[in-house]
């Protein structure tokens, strides 16, 4: 089995589709109305993504095609792309 039993959680993530869900949360925030009742859980789920992005951040400045994977070393140009445009705001 690929997931966890338990939690459900791959122990790959695909970065490519991280890099559309983030692209998502900031152009739905964009247009969502500040006093919305979900829009703080759709800005903390931005803020903590961004965060983890930055964390998982490769030295060379990009990103692994699927994160944490030791036998897989091809870096995703646009992935890279999207997440940087979509941090520099």
């Amino acid at each position: 089995m690929w997931a966890d039993p338990v939690t459900g959680a791959s122990p790959h993530v695909w970065d490519r589709a991280v890099g559309w869900y983030f692209v998502a949360l900031v152009e739905v925030l964009e247009v969502f109305p500040e006093t919305h009742p979900g829009y703080a859980k759709l800005k903390t789920y931005l803020t903590t993504l961004a965060d983890g992005l930055q964390k998982a951040q490769d030295v060379s400045g990009g990103w692994w095609l699927i994160m944490v994977s030791t036998d897989v070393r091809s870096a995703c140009e646009t992935y890279t792309n999207i997440v940087r445009s979509t941090l520099a705001g």
